[in-house]
């Protein structure tokens, strides 16, 4: 596994030990394939939380993962307009979001549709997990339709209109 992998691997076992502590009836699923899922798998299981820290496969049905959560945990230090938590509002669920990156600012109002933390900062994260039930999914609802395929069209026409008067 590369060194530079490595630490954020343990970030995510450090976070769900944390959130374990302070929830018994939690499951974590993680979705996606990559290069390290087998070395992922190998230490949720050396740590002992297969049971309780899902690791599913690319799932391209954005519903049915949705179903399943409460809320999405995107852990990313970087990351650049991710669609993940406009699928997340879409089906109502709120988000916590290290930030780290600039569209989170834009994407996440914090204690409204969900949490925006300082990257590492997993007491917040931990304390986030046991408040976003409390987030109201109209909020939620809101932020999504913020980025409506409808919205975004109408603010490009005007812009087009804006610069056809020029």
């Amino acid at each position: 596994m590369p060194d530079v992998v490595r630490p954020k691997l343990f970030m995510f076992l450090a976070i769900f030990n944390l959130i374990l502590k302070i929830a018994e009836n939690i499951t974590v699923n993680i979705y996606g394939d990559g290069a390290l899922k087998s070395d992922f798998v190998q230490a949720v299981a050396d740590n002992g939380l297969e049971d309780i820290l899902l690791v599913h496969g690319f799932e391209s049905d954005k519903q049915k993962i949705f179903s399943r959560n409460d809320s999405l945990l995107l852990m990313s230090k970087s990351e650049g307009f991710p669609l993940v938590l406009l699928e997340a509002y879409a089906c109502g669920k709120p988000v916590i979001v290290f930030d780290s990156f600039t569209a989170a600012k834009d994407l996440v109002a914090h204690g409204q549709t969900g949490f925006l933390l300082p990257y590492g900062d997993y007491q917040g994260v931990v304390a986030a997990v046991k408040q976003a039930s409390h987030i109201e999914q109209t909020n939620v609802k809101a932020m999504f339709e913020r980025f409506s395929n409808q919205r975004v069209f109408a603010e490009w026409d005007k812009l087009i209109g804006e610069l056809d008067e020029l």
